[in-house]
């Protein structure tokens, strides 16, 4: 408390503000002025209304939000100067942790880690793929709806009127593209030097395949509850340059038809006592545990989707064509695998798997903390993946005979196939109580309104396909 009251003196601090995900994983916020942060306010905290954060029902919703200490950074995004915090949730009569708290979830699950003596670390190294445009428009009603974004950098509006110097990126083109074609490098600098002055360690930026607009931005590794808040905080970085330089970005996972759409990959490894598990003492091979790893992601990897792909859009992303996975398998430098084992990596340090399948529209603190808990059901149950029937597949799985093809099982193919697994097949995430079944249920109740909600609206192709019939 000393070394941050001497921060906000120093920096001229006028606001503390106070950030924490709700249940399904939107980035909230509320602010006091600097002069309010005091050890009573620590004690204390901010009382709240649970039931807005999807936390609890309305009848018994009050709640106290209590800073991290260990988790800030200045915050740039303000006309003033502000102190920004991450925040935890508690039960306002008693005091306990909120086990409905995404995050709450997050830190048990390493805790369960390291009870059990496997990992005194679990290492995540995500990918954002993300699209900025120029501008888009949406809007549903009952007698309209429409959506429409515009990229000046797609070669599909080398025609428009506006300044056009014939710099164009076509579809699926994207990948590496160098300047003046990757018109958006500046806001991807901006975007990491001022993810550096958060703490947050980027790995490289650059363009990705879609032609309109796509990008990724990879970070080092981090412990997982350093990855989760720093997955929030991107896309918070993320969404505040774009509109800074008057663009709007999105981490849809399919914003635009028959083009590249957004992953959220993560490579994945664990330690103990500082040695990396994932690898053995010959460079380029992983361990037993890190095939059990694979085994328990793979088996559960129906149920688990619901968890790590959770919106409507997700399974438009999951189609073959478009270096998504849509087979159960894995395969080293495969990149239409479920999880790839990357080829380029040597180092015993470093030796991981990447889990391909994820997006952000994720809650990060309940996916990463269900794709832990998948490991271990593997790693304590020995699930080898190649016994399993689970590869290694060193080829394009859509380039061998369409029986071969049949007889590797498919990923769901839409949101609802993927929830009505999970309500079935739960066990991996519920048996260690770090993940309480209530809590689940619960997700999945919120979930399968969503996808209700969403399925059955009318869309504009629909008016397309049977307008005239």
């Amino acid at each position: 408390m000393k070394n941050i009251k001497e921060l906000i003196k120093r920096e001229n601090i006028d606001l503390i503000d106070f950030k924490i995900s709700d249940f399904i994983g939107n980035l909230q916020h509320i602010t006091i002025p600097a002069c309010n942060f005091t050890s009573k306010f620590l004690k204390d905290g901010i009382g709240f209304d649970g039931s807005n954060y999807k936390f609890a029902k309305v009848e018994n919703s009050d709640m106290v939000l209590k800073p991290d200490l260990d988790k800030y950074f200045i915050d740039e995004f303000y006309s003033h100067r502000v102190l920004s915090f991450i925040a935890d949730s508690f039960i306002a009569d008693t005091g306990e942790e909120n086990l409905a708290d995404p995050r709450n979830i997050c830190k048990k699950t390493l805790e369960l880690f390291q009870e059990k003596g496997i990992a005194d670390e679990i290492m995540f190294g995500p990918e954002y793929e993300f699209h900025i445009f120029d501008d888009v428009k949406f809007e549903y009603s009952s007698e309209r709806s429409f959506f429409q974004v515009f990229s000046r950098q797609s070669q599909k509006n080398s025609g428009n009127d506006f300044s056009n110097k014939g710099f164009h990126i076509s579809s699926a083109s994207g990948y590496h593209a160098s300047l003046p074609n990757d018109t958006y490098a500046d806001l991807r600098n901006e975007m990491t030097l001022t993810l550096g002055k958060m703490g947050i360690p980027v790995k490289y930026h650059h363009h990705e395949v879609g032609g309109a607009g796509q990008m990724e931005i990879e970070t080092n590794f981090m412990n997982i509850l350093d990855a989760a808040d720093n997955s929030q905080l991107i896309r918070y970085v993320v969404k505040n340059i774009a509109k800074k330089y008057d663009k709007t970005a999105t981490f849809m996972p399919k914003p635009i038809d028959s083009e590249a759409g957004n992953g959220f990959h993560a490579h994945m490894f664990m330690k103990k006592d500082g040695k990396n598990i994932f690898a053995v003492k010959k460079n380029g091979e992983l361990s037993k545990t890190a095939l059990y790893a694979i085994g328990g992601v793979l088996k559960n990897v129906k149920s688990l989707v619901a968890l790590t792909n959770t919106s409507t859009n997700s399974y438009k992303r999951l189609i073959p064509g478009f270096e998504a996975p849509v087979k159960i398998f894995f395969g080293k430098a495969n990149r239409s695998a479920a999880i790839r084992v990357p080829a380029y990596v040597k180092s015993k340090e470093f030796m991981r798997f990447e889990y391909r399948t994820m997006d952000s529209m994720c809650n990060p603190y309940i996916a990463f903390s269900a794709l832990a808990l998948a490991m271990l059901d593997g790693i304590e149950n020995k699930i080898d993946p190649t016994k399993m029937g689970y590869g290694p597949f060193d080829v394009n799985v859509f380039t061998l005979p369409e029986e071969q093809i049949k007889s590797i099982d498919s990923l769901p193919a839409t949101f609802d196939q993927a929830l009505r697994t999970l309500v079935i097949e739960n066990d991996f995430i519920t048996k260690y109580g770090t993940f309480p079944k209530i809590v689940l249920d619960k997700y999945i109740e919120i979930k399968y309104k969503e996808f209700m909600n969403v399925t059955n609206k009318i869309s504009p192709y629909e008016y397309l396909a049977y307008y005239d019939f």
